[in-house]
């Protein structure tokens, strides 16, 4: 049976035509629901900043950090700046965090 055949038959009896109708409705329904659904949530992870991006980095020494984790959108940025730097952005930052750290608490015991 050709396709035209095909069209044709269903053009001839309207039942089969809105079966066939529904059906390919529901399917592209659900297609689209599920497609819709996992970028939103990509979406919402990229926005929150929990994402594997973020999830997965590492100093310049290859110790695991989450100093990007939960930062939002500037999180997920730094992460990907971070990676493909080889994590020396997150060997500065735990430094100069260890500097001011030092700075601001004193042992103010003799």
């Amino acid at each position: 049976m050709s396709a035209q055949t095909a069209i044709a038959n269903l053009t001839k009896d309207p039942v089969k035509l809105a079966i066939g109708a529904a059906l390919l409705i529901g399917v592209l329904y659900l297609l689209a629901r599920k497609t819709v659904k996992d970028v939103a949530t990509g979406a919402a992870n990229v926005v929150s900043g929990n994402n594997a991006i973020t999830q997965n980095q590492t100093n310049a020494s290859g110790e695991k950090t989450d100093a990007y984790e939960g930062k939002g959108v500037l999180g997920t940025l730094g992460a990907a700046t971070n990676s493909a730097l080889g994590g020396v952005p997150a060997s500065i930052g735990e430094a100069v965090g260890g500097w001011i750290y030092d700075l601001t608490h004193l042992d103010s015991t003799p």
